[in-house]
């Protein structure tokens, strides 16, 4: 749900008294809707969309398997469409994007030995918005680290 301040004329309305707000969608990750509705005194409506993110995954586990491999485990929240995997670069502070998959793992490959990767993995869920497809994201899991072989 939202809480939001519905002003006319400068007058700030009071929810229950002066309005109502429906909602649709409004239970799983994705594009919500809600409807101000006036009441009393007040006429008419207004709708809205609002974003809701789907959770962030939990990396369960992430191990190196052989010279330059990673692999990496985590759970799926609910309702997820898929998920992006990111890696630090060793010797940058920036995260670069290595997989974007529908699975809950993944081996990452190529990567430089004996050296420390920062992983961190986010959920999207895909969701129609004005007749075009959208990813919404979820925060992201804790980072985690590991050294490849």
């Amino acid at each position: 749900t939202q809480t939001p301040t519905v002003k006319l004329n400068g007058t700030t309305l009071k929810k229950g008294t002066d309005y109502r707000i429906t909602y649709s969608n409004n239970k799983n990750p994705g594009i919500a809707t809600m409807t101000i509705i006036g009441n009393g005194n007040y006429c008419g409506s207004l709708t809205r969309t609002f974003k809701i993110a789907p959770k962030a995954p939990s990396i369960s586990s992430i191990f190196s398997t052989s010279k330059g491999k990673l692999t990496i485990k985590w759970n799926k929240p609910y309702k997820a469409s898929g998920f992006e995997v990111y890696a630090k670069v060793p010797g940058s502070s920036k995260y670069v994007k290595k997989k974007t998959t529908t699975s809950t793992s993944v081996t990452l490959t190529g990567l430089k030995s004996k050296k420390k990767y920062y992983v961190k993995v986010r959920t999207y869920k895909k969701a129609k918005y004005n007749g075009k497809t959208v990813n919404i994201y979820s925060a992201w899991s804790k980072a985690k680290t590991v050294r490849t072989k």
